[in-house]
């Protein structure tokens, strides 16, 4: 699928390697259909934040320590968004 996207093997690796090794396991049995199993799970362990039931918390900084993001963007591809950083 990265091959088509255009992305060389090195750029899939260093953008998506998190997922690209977690999927050498298999597919996750819901197929990515999220239906709200963290807040229910909240809700029935009678606690007041979701941090405390979620599977991939962020931290203090919203940073996810799983997949490393955010992280850095090129300039080729805040060019193709149409964004500019001031």
């Amino acid at each position: 699928m990265f091959k088509t996207l255009g992305f060389t093997e090195e750029d899939a690796k260093e953008k998506f390697g998190f997922l690209m090794g977690a999927f050498q396991y298999g597919a996750p049995p819901h197929g990515g259909i999220a239906f709200g199993f963290d807040r229910l799970c909240m809700i029935f362990c009678g606690e007041k934040s979701i941090r405390e039931v979620i599977a991939f918390p962020k931290t203090a900084n919203a940073i996810s320590l799983m997949d490393d993001n955010p992280s850095l963007v090129s300039d080729e591809q805040l060019k193709e968004l149409h964004l500019r950083i001031r």
